[in-house]
């Protein structure tokens, strides 16, 4: 997760990665320790690395709709 990216300072259930792209966050790497399975209440910030799993063609629409800079389009 980048500085100002729409993730920072955002929980999964405010960002609804699932139910907008089909895509799930299946555990993350935060300050070089391996979170599974991350609760919807939890908090993205800076630096967190973050796993995925969903179909190609759903994890090519997560990456547009938050990891560019062309995610308003998606919105």
């Amino acid at each position: 997760i980048e500085h100002g990216s729409r993730f920072e300072k955002k929980s999964l259930k405010e960002l609804e990665v699932r139910s907008k792209t089909g895509i799930s966050i299946v555990g993350l790497i935060k300050d070089g320790l391996f979170i599974p399975n991350p609760d919807p209440e939890f908090v993205f910030t800076a630096g967190d690395l973050i796993a995925i799993i969903g179909p190609a063609e759903k994890r090519t629409y997560f990456e547009k709709m938050f990891l560019t800079e062309e995610k308003n389009t998606y919105e």
